[in-house]
């Protein structure tokens, strides 16, 4: 966990949260476990973990996933940094 400014960010190696209770709040939007996965940082947002047969479903998957945490007033957002990894932004996190 670090912290920068006043905001506590909470960490999972593919998934930034500003803060817990955001983190709380994601998760219960998850509907199965590859959604969980991707909120507990367990699979990956490039979705270079998913089979290639797989990967349209698992895209929409995704993609889904990000609509329904806006739609519910958290702000999410897929970023790419240093060595082209994907890592997702929940909250307001600069």
């Amino acid at each position: 966990m670090a912290t920068k400014g006043t905001t506590r960010l909470v960490s999972d190696s593919n998934i930034i949260y500003a803060d817990e209770s955001l983190r709380s709040r994601a998760l219960e939007l998850a509907s199965g476990s590859y959604q969980y996965g991707l909120l507990t940082g367990s699979k990956r947002w490039s979705g270079s973990d998913v089979p290639s047969k797989y990967s349209a479903s698992y895209s929409k998957s995704r993609h889904t996933l990000l609509s329904r945490l806006n739609d519910a007033g958290i702000p999410a957002k897929k970023i790419k940094v240093d060595g082209g990894r994907v890592v997702l932004l929940v909250g307001n996190v600069e």
